[in-house]
């Protein structure tokens, strides 16, 4: 018998301490996505073999896009200060 699905089961429990469990699983999809993204469709200028090109793409991109949250998103899905 399968079991039935709940969005519960989907929340990632590490995000609780710094978003609303409610919201945990878009703001977990975001760098999922985008290392599925840049797996399959390589770019010129993010080497994923390369630790220091790999971290200068997370602390440019990634983090101001999930810092941004704080200030542009519903008050929900604001990450904690």
């Amino acid at each position: 018998m399968a079991r039935e699905d709940s969005r519960e089961d989907e929340r990632p429990a590490h995000l609780s301490r710094f978003i609303d469990a409610e919201q945990a699983p878009g703001v977990a999809e975001l760098p999922a996505r985008l290392a599925v993204t840049y797996a399959l469709l390589p770019s010129n200028e993010v080497d994923n073999s390369d630790h220091a090109s790999v971290n200068r793409f997370v602390k440019a991109l990634l983090l101001p896009a999930l810092n941004g949250l704080r200030r542009c998103a519903p008050r929900a899905l604001r990450l904690a200060a």
